[in-house]
């Protein structure tokens, strides 16, 4: 397999474990010390935890998760990948969709693809 491949397989992981709302499970996908930029806050490993749980908790009824990989570039154990995440779900405050543009880098470690840095930024919606 590929490293592409290898990426591309962790983010079809990743998509799956959110669409569970497995915190664990995504966590698992990121390097424990990791740097995070969710929407303008810089947060740690564990931050980016709390941030999860707390969003997976607000929600109501159906959810969905899909991200869409717009561009890959693999090293040898270095990788950046740049998408869209696409999110539909509802809290107490109603229905939303959401289209946030992410960038995640990876670095391979003891033959893993692990995440050890994630930007999140909302589409502007205009």
């Amino acid at each position: 397999m590929s490293e592409e491949d290898e990426i591309l397989v962790l983010i079809e992981r990743m998509s799956g474990l959110a669409n569970l709302r497995d915190v664990d499970g995504l966590m698992a996908l990121h390097h424990f010390e990791e740097t995070v930029f969710l929407f303008g806050e810089k947060a740690t490993h564990e931050g980016n935890r709390r941030y999860c749980a707390q969003g997976y908790a607000a929600l109501r009824g159906e959810f969905s998760y899909e991200f869409i990989p717009l561009n890959i570039a693999v090293g040898s154990d270095v990788a950046f990948v740049f998408g869209e995440e696409r999110i539909k779900g509802a809290t107490d405050a109603g229905p939303f969709t959401l289209v946030i543009n992410a960038t995640y880098c990876l670095k391979k470690t003891d033959g893993l693809w692990l995440i050890t840095h994630q930007h999140l930024s909302v589409q502007n919606q205009g």
